[in-house]
């Protein structure tokens, strides 16, 4: 029988929180570590995922950022900065789990999640796997802007995207990397979609017929995607 169990940490003055869910297991076993996106997105859209891994004996971390679901804290007055700092919280908090071999991390990040993945590994480097959908990108201006009309703003700027400093930290990456497009997704630019796809050094996934949210299509596609991070 899996275990699941509804966790709850602290980043900064805000408790967070998040689904973690295991198998169980005599030996400690790796983890996948799930960054959701900005609007709507949270912990939840990773569900199915998280049921999928757990059949290939991984477990799984899917939290909700600052002001985003069962999270305190207020969403427009968050940061990237602040989610990035959220992310390292779930890392320490996971290292503490003596279940866990804190050796084999992974993360999926996806849109937004994605930049903060980026960034994050640049941080933490006793993560070993990555795998970004969707993947956004935002200059370092935009990083410490607050989530609302500030921040909108800022990325609006053309190009703004270009010395994103996720890309340096993608391109510096040893470990295992996949990228993956939707075909028809019309929320990320062309040229952010191109930059990542260039950087995964030919370790890319595009989903035909899919859009932004690939990581929540059910079917042949979404099914491809899933067993491409268990590998």
């Amino acid at each position: 029988m899996d275990f699941e169990k509804k966790i709850f940490f602290k980043s900064g003055s805000n408790q967070l929180a998040g689904n973690l869910i295991h198998p169980q297991l005599e030996n400690k076993f790796p983890i996948v570590v799930f960054l959701h996106g900005g609007g709507e997105a949270n912990k939840n859209r990773f569900r199915l995922w998280q049921d999928f891994l757990v059949q290939g004996g991984l477990g799984s971390f899917a939290f909700d950022f600052t002001g985003v679901g069962e999270s305190e804290g207020s969403f427009e007055e968050g940061t990237l900065n602040q989610r990035l700092a959220d992310a390292q919280a779930a890392l320490t908090y996971l290292r503490s789990l003596e279940v866990i071999d804190s050796g084999r991390l992974g993360l999926v990040g996806a849109s937004m999640g994605a930049h903060v993945a980026c960034r994050l590994i640049e941080k933490e480097k006793s993560i070993k796997a990555l795998f970004i959908s969707g993947a956004a990108a935002y200059g370092l201006e935009a990083e410490n802007k607050k989530l609302n009309h500030e921040f909108r703003l800022t990325i609006r700027k053309e190009n703004s995207w270009q010395e994103s400093p996720a890309f340096r930290s993608l391109e510096n990456f040893s470990g295992a990397l996949m990228v993956a497009s939707g075909e028809n997704d019309e929320i990320i630019p062309k040229g952010v979609k191109e930059k990542y796809l260039s950087l995964a050094k030919g370790k890319t996934l595009i989903l035909k017929g899919v859009g932004h949210k690939l990581l929540t299509t059910q079917g042949e596609e979404s099914a491809e995607a899933r067993q491409k991070v268990y590998q």
